[in-house]
């Protein structure tokens, strides 16, 4: 990845890179960066930093000393964003701080710089990335003409960065204002709000708002409700909601809401009671004169009507003009255009005139409800900033415009911190807002010059620092506006910028996409976003910001593809997109020949995209109906999520051990996991919580012997959270529940087992947060409080991010996935409907608030307005289309009906089709499509997809070298989950056998292993008794009846009666055996024990037969569940039988040494009997267990265990299918 393409404003395009890259790190002048999407423009912000602080940026500006790291602020948006570049300027300072460079580097010719530094990344092994970084330092020192820094340079720059300012711009405000506290009056302990707690109190104090103002109006606050459709305190949306969610809106701007305007929905007409009564007077003689308006009764409707009006009053209040609207609305309608057609000219008049009436008192009431909506709204914020100020307490917009108003009104204040730093960096700036921007702009006012400035005034760029202000970012990817982010601050920054002699470069040059995608998605961004004006003027322009291609091999195929599906109903159409991107995800990865560098995709290099969680469902269904698996990165409905509310469940039931709800959820959950049937039995019979926990024996006869095991289990455990839970806490006590019952270990096992362990950790992360907060969520019953009114708010608490998703396809929101990239990316849901635009209380151009009283028809200028104060909403929803289009590497598939559609589709998919055949694939409805390949990445840091075995074996070096039982063996082989849970986590198995108990199968199996067969033959209860007293056990035990039960059934086999009648037969039991295989990659050794040797007589047989008991299993090959092939069904035996032919061939053995599998099994209700398996090549039996060992080396490298579909489970009678499957 060389350095990036960068072209400079104006007429004349910088095609030479070198000089591109000079003009850019040389950072003489302010400078605004329009960096496209994949361009590496973090990288190159990096490298800026490096340059600063290695003096290599212009020495003319910036000196041959360098700035010193504590002098230099470098901001972005987001904790990850920052810590990203953190970590690259500091891995970037310790290599040069550890490496001595070839001299050749400091060369002044650029071209033996550029070999010498490719030669030495060869040498050191480094990524081109590296290698471009190193490559700019040595051009940024051969322009200033003094060699590169030396390590010790470095080291001391090394040691500095403890102190740089590197983070957000939350943080850096945070940090200042701390610092000045007691100059500004905040209590220099001031908290920050968390999100939640703010949304609360602000809501909190909508709701006390409300209340106040209903006193003194309440008709007005009874018409605002119907205005918002209810009251809503605990829903999304409802007049609380509406209040709470402009009182943000004006906090975020900082603004008071009390300085705000009201206008009216609707223009006053001035019509007058009289003149209306007339027309209606008029239009009723002419209705009479339709036989069908006079025999249906329409021309005495409409003089009643007329009647009505000539008595109204003046409307002298906005209660007379409510109480005229309500009237006016209750009156009726009058007849339709259709049937007044013979009377056309009295019925327009009437309904002009009607209208108007109407008009007039909606206008009125309008305006009042406005003033009261601006009323409820200034209070709401006023109440919001009393709570924060009585909890010493700052939210995160308070941080930003704290600090921006105290370096505008302090001149004092702002001449200290803008003497403090002399670059401002700053990464995606098209998500500022203008708060941000101004805050920019004080930290880099002229040091020379104070500029007074009144509250409400900015700085202009004409007023800054000629240098030391540098912005990144990409206009077209500003996608949070409804977060507050103004595209326009970018772009007018820009103009500023450049009127005040500062410079702007452009990124062009995609280190991401092939250029065959780039070659369509140009063309496409220009239908999407060329053409914007006004405050929006320079935001695309094709010539300007087209993405450009590295140079480099190219396929031949199309890499975009518009996969089309039927029209139809809305969710039909749904429905058939969802299985059509199945359907191409499943042909996509199909085997096939790639040329080399080239290899075919695996689940997790596919992303599916998706503009909102709303129509999620027929995804998931269609990924599941294919057996895809998937992972969703995000979504909403974490307080949903089952591994959540079991969690939530136990914290309810320690808070609260009286409540019988919580307990038996918490028995049926994962947590102890009872059958229904006993926790029907448990609290149909117990009297109380002890007897719940401990049943008395008539209870205990009464459940499951499965059921008894698990609660005796979990019955210490219980009691002891129960006892210590309170003074625990909420984290303490889910760090004790999840140490105690294994739940992360469980939910590892289950299908999206890495999406539940980051939901586990979330819930652990936001208890530990309650309790370093304090107040009343920091104890367990506050906490499970605060956790019901997040629910009850309706709080779209999103799932967590799992950072590292293997083997499963990852569905995510197109918001999420900014910054985000994958081989193969899906776009899909871009028809969808756009929701109604029903609100009825707006904030115009000039912070006006306007309400349209509820049930009257919007007038046009409100639907004006309406349509202007979503225009934003609908520019964002197209720069999302286009982040959307620049996350695929190698395979861009965009989905959506053939026709029609709704929002930007048509104009995307018609753009599309104007590309096909040669740059764009177009499927048909019901295609599936061919197979593709993507790039075989290099680097380890471009491709952390789940690797193949074969990949992750070779990558370790050497032969790996396992040890295994022939046990953990048999597991492997038939679910690496079952082998993860049993024999790496050392969970217990519960009901493993098909109406056998463990104990029963058990004791029978020791009959069989310990006596001689015919004492079990002639009397199978004598038998079972010395055993059991051998043992110390009870003849009538648990497990003994159906011990017994089984033996008496195998009594009466051929094969017992067979070796009863020659104990010859067996050759040997409890037989120990060890096999050695290997190849290049792996050696494998595997020890264990047959449960019998048999001579092959015993069963007709000429070869000799190893043996395993088992209970009511039956490995018949036409028995087996799909999916688990007859070899995998009994590799234990197969690996023994094995190692015993080997063994009897070194021993001599001659024609003995045939060695075929068999299984004794045992039942308590069915058929006992034997069953003789299969004969395996060995080479066979070799290979598979080879397999298996490297699935199991790439399994504990990734955390990767997959499982078995339910139904295998259930014919492997498999006992951790409760846990796996629910």
């Amino acid at each position: 990845m060389l350095p990036p393409a960068v072209r400079g404003a104006g007429d004349n395009e910088i095609r030479d890179v070198s000089d591109g890259r000079g003009r850019w790190f040389a950072f003489e002048r302010n400078t605004v960066v329009r960096a496209g999407a994949g361009t590496g423009k973090t990288e190159a912000l990096a490298t800026v930093y490096l340059h600063l602080v290695g003096g290599l940026a212009s020495a003319d500006i910036w000196g041959k000393g360098g700035v010193t790291p504590e002098r230099i602020v470098a901001l972005t948006f987001t904790e990850k964003a920052a810590r990203e570049m953190r970590e690259r300027i500091a891995e970037a300072v310790t290599l040069l701080a550890t490496e001595r460079f070839p001299r050749a580097m400091e060369s002044l010719d650029a071209a033996e710089r550029r070999a010498a530094a490719e030669r030495w990344g060869r040498l050191r092994g480094a990524s081109q990335a590296v290698v471009a970084r190193v490559l700019a330092l040595a051009d940024g020192a051969a322009r200033n003409g003094r060699p590169l820094p030396g390590p010790e340079t470095w080291q001391r720059i090394a040691w500095s960065l403890g102190s740089a300012h590197i983070g957000t711009f939350h943080g850096f405000a945070a940090g200042v204002l701390l610092r000045a506290a007691g100059d500004l009056g905040l209590d220099p302990a001031f908290a920050v709000l968390e999100q939640e707690e703010a949304d609360q109190l602000l809501r909190s104090a909508s709701l006390s708002a409300l209340s106040d103002w209903a006193q003194r109006d309440v008709t007005a606050v009874v018409e605002l409700m119907a205005t918002a459709g209810g009251l809503g305190e605990t829903a999304e949306r409802g007049l609380v909601t509406l209040i709470a969610g402009l009182a943000r809106r004006f906090d975020e701007e900082g603004v008071s809401p009390s300085r705000s305007g009201v206008a009216s929905a609707a223009e006053r007409t001035e019509a007058r009671a009289a003149v209306v009564a007339d027309a209606l007077r008029e239009f009723a003689e002419a209705c009479s004169t339709v036989p069908a308006l006079h025999e249906d009764g329409s021309d005495r409707r409409v003089f009643a009507l007329a009647e009505a009006v000539a008595e109204l009053g003046p409307m002298t209040s906005p209660k007379a003009a409510l109480e005229r609207m309500r009237l006016l609305r209750g009156l009726g309608t009058l007849p339709s255009r259709a049937r007044t057609r013979r009377i056309e000219a009295a019925a327009e008049r009437a309904r002009s005139q009607w209208a108007a009436l109407a008009q007039d008192a909606t206008a009125m009431v309008s305006l009042h409800l406005g003033e009261v909506m601006r009323g409820v709204v200034s209070a709401a914020h006023s109440g919001y900033t009393r709570a924060k100020t009585k909890r010493a307490a700052l939210d995160y917009g308070d941080l930003m415009r704290r600090l921006r108003d105290a370096l505008r009104d302090q001149t004092s204040l702002r001449r200290e911190w803008k003497q403090r730093y002399d670059a401002v960096l700053v990464d995606e700036f098209q998500d500022t807002n203008r708060v941000q921007r101004d805050l920019l702009y004080l930290l880099r006012e002229r040091r020379d010059i104070e500029h007074p400035l009144a509250p409400g005034q900015s700085l202009t760029a004409a007023e800054l620092e000629p240098t030391g202000l540098l912005v990144v970012g990409d206009a077209k990817q500003s996608i949070y506006a409804f977060r507050g982010a103004d595209v326009a601050v970018f772009l007018e920054t820009e103009r500023e910028v450049l009127a005040a002699g500062g410079e702007r470069l452009d990124l062009t040059e995609s280190h991401r996409a092939l250029g065959s995608m780039l070659d369509a998605i140009n063309p496409v961004t220009a239908a999407l976003l060329g053409g914007s004006g006004g405050r929006l003027e320079g935001l695309y322009d094709p010539e300007r910001d087209a993405l450009r291609a590295r140079p480099g091999e190219e396929p031949r195929d199309p890499r975009v593809e518009l996969l089309l599906v039927a029209d139809g109903r809305a969710e039909d159409q749904r429905r058939a997109e969802a299985e059509a991107i199945a359907r191409r995800i499943a042909a996509l990865s199909r085997a096939g020949d790639h040329p080399p560098g080239w290899r075919a995709p695996r689940m997790d290099d596919v992303a599916i995209l998706v503009p909102t969680w709303s129509h999620l469902e027929p995804i998931k269904r269609a990924l599941q109906a294919r057996g895809i698996p998937y992972a969703l990165r995000g979504g909403p409905g974490f307080w949903d999520r089952r591994e959540v509310d079991d969690l939530l469940t136990l914290l309810r039931f320690v808070a609260d051990p009286s409540d019988r709800l919580a307990l038996a959820s918490l028995l049926r959950g994962p947590l102890v996991g009872l059958s229904d049937a006993g926790l029907a039995n448990l609290f149909s019979r117990a009297s109380g919580l002890e007897e719940i926990l401990d049943p008395s024996p008539s209870l205990r006869a009464a459940l499951a012997p499965e059921d008894l095991t698990r609660l005796d289990e979990a019955r210490t455990s219980l009691r002891r959270m129960v006892r210590f839970g309170p003074t625990l806490g909420p984290a303490g006590l889910l760090r004790q529940a999840l140490a105690e019952r294994h739940f992360a270990a469980v939910m590892a096992q289950l299908s999206f087992g890495a999406q539940r362990v980051a939901n586990v950790d979330k819930l652990l992360g936001l208890a530990a947060a309650a309790e370093q907060r304090g107040g009343e969520g920091s104890d367990l019953p506050g906490f499970v409080r605060w956790v019901d009114r997040m629910r009850a708010a309706s709080q779209r608490e999103s799932e967590a991010d799992v950072e590292e998703v293997h083997g499963s396809v990852q569905v995510l929101s197109i918001h999420a996935a900014k910054g985000l990239e994958w081989p193969v990316v899906f776009v899909a849901q871009t028809a969808r409907r756009p929701p109604a635009r029903t609100e009825r209380v707006l904030l115009d151009g000039e912070r006006r608030f306007v309400v349209m009283p509820g049930g009257e028809e919007s007038s046009e200028r409100f639907k004006a307005l309406r349509k202007e104060a979503h225009a934003t909403e609908e520019d964002d929803a197209r720069r999302m289309l286009y982040v959307a289009l620049t996350r695929a590497r190698d395979l861009l598939v965009v989905s959506g009906p053939a026709e029609g559609g709704e929002g930007d589709w048509g104009r995307l998919r018609e753009a599309l089709k104007g590309e096909a055949p040669f740059r764009v694939r177009v499927w048909s409805p019901g295609e599936e499509g061919d197979a593709v390949a993507v790039r075989a990445r290099k680097e380890p840091e471009d491709d952390d997809a789940g690797p193949r075995p074969t990949e992750v074996v070779a990558s370790m070096g050497g032969r790996r070298r396992l040890a295994l039982l022939g046990g953990a063996m048999q597991d492997l082989a038939w679910c690496s989950r079952r082998f993860h849970a049993r024999h790496e986590l050392g969970l217990r198995e519960h009901g493993a056998t098909q109406g056998v108990s463990e104990e029963a199968g058990a004791l029978a199996r020791r009959v069989l292993l310990t006596l001689p067969w015919g004492r079990v033959v002639r009397d199978p209860e004598e038998a079972l008794r010395r055993v059991c007293a051998a043992g110390g056990l009870h003849a009538s035990g648990v497990g003994a009846a159906g011990a017994l039960s089984m033996l008496k059934r195998f009594a009466k086999t051929e094969l017992a009666r067979a070796v009863a009648a020659d104990e010859s037969l067996v050759v040997g039991k409890l037989v120990p055996w060890g096999l050695r295989v290997m190849d290049g990659e792996t050696e494998l050794s595997v020890t264990g024990e047959l449960d019998l040797v048999l001579r092959g007589e015993a069963m007709g047989r000429a070869e000799v037969l190893v043996a395993r008991v088992a209970t009511g299993v039956d490995l018949d090959e036409g028995d087996l569940p799909g999916g688990v092939g007859p070899l995998d069904a009994a590799l234990e035996l197969a690996l023994g039988g094995r190692a015993l032919g080997q063994r009897m061939r070194e021993g001599g053995g001659g024609g003995g040494s045939a060695v075929r599998g068999a299984v004794v099994v045992l039942s308590e209700e069915g058929d006992a009997g034997a069953v003789v398996l299969p004969r395996w090549d060995d080479g066979v039996i070799e290979a598979r267990a080879l397999e298996l060992a490297r699935g199991l080396v790439v399994s504990r490298a990734s955390g990767r265990w997959e499982g078995r579909p339910r139904h295998v489970c259930e014919g492997l009678r498999c006992g951790f299918i409760g846990r796996c499957h629910g």
